[in-house]
């Protein structure tokens, strides 16, 4: 039997489980969906032969059961604490139009104005040279930043623009639709500030030719309007729609022409199998590739490079060159999607890597399960959320800027709770 077709059965049914007993399409199943059709993609892709012209002639009789069931079960870690995702009416009424919340909101409006200058910048240096060129140059492994200001100011300025935006959004976007509800705010100012929310980073995305940057930027627009949709009201959601439909539009656009920019010289349609590849790979990679290949497991060395002797032996190495380095150590090709339980595994073995899936599930679990959400608390969900989002690629939060990411939450979750207090 198709194993492919036992790994899709298995997310399609935990879908329709889910979507049964909940009778509404939740952000818990929406992700569950979402990995069902990632799943399906894995079945076209090797059945139409999009795979194997890209990877070469895997047959499916290598894959076994015991791969599928694991990453099945990680998946299920994964995304169940999004159920604890529950909307509180009492919990985001708290919120204080006083002066603190809108000193805040004036320096951060202030702040990435500015930043969205910088990244509107960029984008036109990134359309007048070739948006397939940000693309190449960001995996072609060149030792040189893809915008590089000579200017240690403007690069800290971008760099924590780029993780400050991201945590304090949350608040931004909800002080904006609740505002409205309340009639603290005109409907205009709060389209202004969420517009400001994901204008900067759409540009950014466009600017360095990153798809995967913009499919997220979508997942992040559904997660808000999820939460808080009872906040939604009649003439918000007209705009709302509007705003959709448009930034869909130009998200679908821009992906494509990146897309079709990249497979200009190819022949037949080699763009639009790259992006049906993108998604269906992970469940084939992991299976046919990665499962029972790898010749040593870092233990958290890749992912989480702390140990100072493995640190000094490629600190001064490029992306690729970083890479390659640890493909040869672990003898797999971890350049690929591979699935969250497939990197998991890379990283600390088969039980050893489903541990880890299981303590990361129960301390979020527990978290969400114990908080009730509020405007100060929804950055730590909607980062998570963020996590399972790419979670079919891999596990994202890893590297050396975890360090610099947990830092600017810690910070940002002290401001808005200072920001919230009586």
């Amino acid at each position: 039997m198709n194993l492919l077709l036992v790994n899709f059965l298995l997310y399609f049914f935990w879908f329709a489980y889910s979507y049964i007993k909940e009778k509404r399409i939740s952000i818990y199943s929406t992700m569950i969906l979402f990995y069902t059709i990632i799943a399906f993609l894995g079945i076209y892709i090797y059945k139409t032969g999009l795979y194997t012209k890209e990877f070469g002639n895997f047959s499916l009789s290598r894959i076994t059961i015991f791969p599928i069931i694991l990453g099945f079960v990680s998946y299920f870690f994964l995304l169940y604490p999004l159920k604890k995702i529950k909307f509180d009416k009492n919990g985001f009424n708290k919120l204080k139009f006083n002066k603190r919340s809108s000193r805040f909101i004036l320096l951060w409006i202030i702040y990435f104005s500015l930043y969205f200058i910088l990244k509107l910048g960029e984008l036109i240096i990134s359309i007048s040279t070739g948006l397939d060129s940000a693309y190449e140059h960001r995996h072609d492994g060149a030792s040189t930043p893809l915008f590089n200001y000579n200017n240690p100011v403007l690069e800290k300025f971008s760099f924590l623009g780029d993780l400050f935006l991201n945590t304090t959004t949350p608040f931004v976007v909800g002080y904006a639709i609740i505002g409205i509800y309340q009639k603290k705010i005109k409907i205009n100012y709060g389209l202004f500030l969420i517009l400001l929310c994901f204008f900067p980073s759409l540009a950014n995305s466009i600017a360095i030719g990153s798809r995967g940057a913009m499919f997220l930027i979508v997942f992040n627009f559904i997660f808000f309007i999820s939460i808080f949709k009872p906040f939604i009201t009649k003439q918000l959601s007209k705009r709302i729609k509007i705003f959709g439909i448009s930034f869909l539009s130009l998200v679908a656009t821009y992906s494509w022409v990146i897309t079709s920019l990249r497979f200009s010289n190819a022949k037949g349609n080699k763009g639009f199998d790259s992006i049906l590849r993108y998604f269906g790979e992970s469940f084939p990679n992991f299976f046919l590739q990665i499962w029972d290949q790898v010749k040593y497991h870092p233990f958290g060395e890749r992912l989480f490079p702390v140990i100072a002797p493995i640190k000094k032996t490629y600190s001064h190495l490029t992306l690729d060159e970083t890479t390659l380095f640890w493909q040869n150590k672990v003898d797999v090709p971890i350049y690929l999607f591979k699935t969250y339980y497939g990197d998991l595994y890379i990283e600390y073995g088969v039980i050893y890597g489903l541990l880890f899936a299981f303590l990361y599930f129960l301390l979020i679990f527990l978290y969400l399960k114990k908080v009730k959400l509020s405007l100060k608390n929804l950055l730590i969900p909607y980062l998570y959320f963020q996590v399972c989002v790419y979670g079919f690629s891999g596990l994202v939060v890893s590297g050396t800027s975890l360090y610099w990411s947990i830092s600017v939450v810690f910070t940002t979750y002290l401001i808005l709770k200072y920001i919230m207090k009586d």
